[in-house]
């Protein structure tokens, strides 16, 4: 039950300034929406007053947390094939793509809803495995969907979730191809004692990436039957980060300690990472900056991860902290991590996916080697819009490690 309770406190939405709607999402409308003007044909063409539509899923469940524990609940459905291979690469290809064609993509995605208690996953009724079925696939599943009334053109922007096109109520759903569920996930979908946790940790030693565990405990098929239940999208993709994360910490212990301060970056789609890494035990903080707001947010953990909820940064502080582990793991190094994330102008909010990966970039590149931690920040102050004393104001880190004696016995607590 512990990993539930965390995900309840999943509930802060940031909104996203726009001289159209001023950030409140009833007054999107796509007709006048600036980031969607361009791709109104496309998601016209899905508006249509049709009851069936058939197309394919990446897969892709939605679970709302609106109204929760009584949820909206529906695969997102694609009914424009050309898009299939964009919609079905992995996160790290997307940084490799416009942030135009990444909308173009997301906004092809029919999102069918239907209401469901989030308890119902104990009893599987039709729809409902249909719905499990396609989630658990690792490969794209072709539906056929019922939709009740014309699909609705409301699109929202917030900071940190994807956006979707159309949405329409579900009625009906049918699988019309194949489904590819592995042997391991079908006994643990059936294997009614095992902890969330441990379902995880497996999952993860058979090689099982984040994002299909996510999908996995958004559908609620994973735990005791007792814990079993939807989980909104949002709330299960930050659980995952927190519990894999956790799995790779441990196992970190046994490598070795790095003995200077290492600079990795990367920059792409109006994102920038820096990642320092620190010749320290555990510790880790993220400053994220956003350009147009000229605001930092910094969340921070010493020694072990945190048990209470990261506010400042939410969902960004746990995708980064996965990153950075796996990384590391893959690296084999010890160390505590000092990391700038600055978002540009540029940017429109497609989902906390592009911290992760981004880190993931930065730490497969070539590191610059510095021997103290002012000379990483000062190779760091030229390549940041924000200035870096805002960033450094609003860090912990930075403040311990310029004061030695206070370090000390604060690891000595």
């Amino acid at each position: 039950m512990e990993v539930y309770g965390e995900l309840n406190r999943e509930l802060r939405l940031e909104r996203v300034d726009c001289e159209v709607c001023e950030g409140v999402p009833r007054r999107c409308r796509l007709e006048s929406c600036p980031f969607y003007a361009h791709l109104i044909d496309l998601s016209k063409r899905l508006a249509s007053k049709e009851s069936y539509v058939s197309g394919f899923t990446p897969p892709n469940v939605l679970v709302g947390k609106a109204g929760y524990p009584r949820v909206q609940v529906g695969p997102a459905v694609s009914p424009n094939d050309d898009l299939r291979s964009a919609l079905t690469s992995q996160p790290s290809v997307w940084l490799d793509r416009s942030i135009d064609e990444l909308l173009t993509a997301r906004l092809s995605l029919l999102l069918t809803r239907r209401q469901m208690r989030v308890t119902e996953v104990r009893d599987w009724n039709r729809i409902f495995e249909a719905i499990a079925l396609s989630s658990m696939s690792l490969k794209p599943v072709d539906l056929e969907v019922k939709v009740i009334g014309s699909p609705a053109l409301r699109p929202h922007f917030f900071a940190r979730s994807h956006p979707y096109g159309p949405s329409a109520r579900l009625s009906e759903v049918k699988v019309v191809s194949n489904v590819r569920v592995p042997r391991a996930v079908d006994d643990l979908a059936h294997e009614r004692g095992l902890r969330v946790a441990d379902a995880v940790k497996e999952l993860c030693e058979r090689g099982y990436d984040e994002y299909y565990i996510t999908r996995l405990l958004s559908i609620g098929v994973l735990g005791t039957l007792r814990d079993r239940r939807l989980v909104p999208t949002e709330w299960s993709i930050t659980a995952t980060d927190d519990i894999v994360s956790r799995i790779y910490l441990k196992g970190m212990r046994d490598y070795n300690a790095i003995h200077d301060f290492q600079l990795y970056s990367s920059s792409v789609l109006h994102n920038k990472a820096f990642v320092i890494l620190l010749p320290t035990p555990w510790m880790y903080e993220l400053l994220e900056g956003w350009v147009r707001f000229f605001s930092i947010y910094s969340d921070y953990e010493i020694l072990r991860p945190r048990r209470d909820y990261a506010d400042n940064t939410g969902g960004a502080f746990y995708a980064v902290r996965l990153g950075l582990v796996k990384s590391l793991s893959r690296l084999r190094k010890r160390a505590g991590a000092l990391v700038i994330f600055e978002i540009g102008e540029g940017w429109v909010p497609l989902g906390v996916w592009r911290f992760r990966e981004l880190v993931k970039r930065a730490l497969a590149s070539k590191p610059e080697v510095h021997e103290t931690l002012d000379e990483a920040l000062k190779s760091v102050r030229a390549r940041l819009e924000l200035p870096l004393d805002l960033y450094l104001s609003k860090s912990r880190l930075y403040k311990l490690l310029r004061t030695q004696r206070r370090l000390d016995e604060y690891l000595d607590q």
